[in-house]
């Protein structure tokens, strides 16, 4: 005679196996929660890392700068630009070092003319950052032949990037990255709103 076990026994397995249907609103309103809270670090970060990305290409393009006029024995610009399909020099306040030129400057007046290759372009810089403003308002910096930085206005030069974040956001100033290049041609990258060495 065949046994078959009681219906009670085989309801309790099916049930062990798997999750009510509270269980798994319950589950799901826990992530929700979660993911509430996570998602603005993660916003922060990305703004961080943006930023981070555009200083350093900005510095990259500084170092390479003043290699190219050592290496050349003459004149290398880099100047901000308004970016477009074919980017000029730009000397508008309204546009800023988001867009770049670096380009054999010949007769050494800052803007590339007929003759004057460009050598470097940034026309695709990363989204999720404010300015990049430089102080003073400096519209190029023209390296000399032995490596010393002659900005468009006298002095140091501070470009600084910003998160798009409100300023009041204490991830602010920590993701906030400032360009520095003094008259000698050196150029960092230093975090903060700091003063520039």
């Amino acid at each position: 005679m065949k046994r078959t076990r009681p219906s009670s026994a085989i309801d309790r397995r099916s049930r062990a196996n798997g999750f009510t249907l509270v269980e798994l609103l319950v589950t799901i309103a826990i992530a929700a929660v979660l993911l509430m809270i996570a998602a603005p670090s993660a916003r922060d970060a990305l703004a961080g890392r943006a930023v981070a990305s555009q200083a350093g290409e900005l510095l990259d393009a500084m170092h390479f700068a003043r290699a190219e006029a050592i290496k050349r024995s003459a004149q290398v610009t880099i100047c901000k630009s308004a970016g477009g399909a074919a980017p000029t020099c730009s000397t508008s306040s309204a546009d800023n070092w988001h867009y770049w030129i670096v380009f054999a400057d010949y007769n050494g007046d800052g803007a590339q003319g007929a003759g004057e290759p460009g050598l470097r372009v940034q026309n695709a810089p990363q989204g999720n950052v404010n300015g990049p403003v430089a102080t003073p308002g400096i519209d190029f910096v023209r390296f000399q032949a032995n490596g010393l930085a002659i900005p468009s206005t006298a002095g140091n030069v501070v470009i600084a990037f910003q998160p798009v974040i409100p300023a009041t956001n204490p991830n602010f100033q920590r993701y906030t990255r400032q360009v520095c290049l003094n008259t000698q041609g050196r150029a960092e990258v230093i975090d903060g709103t700091g003063t520039c060495p």
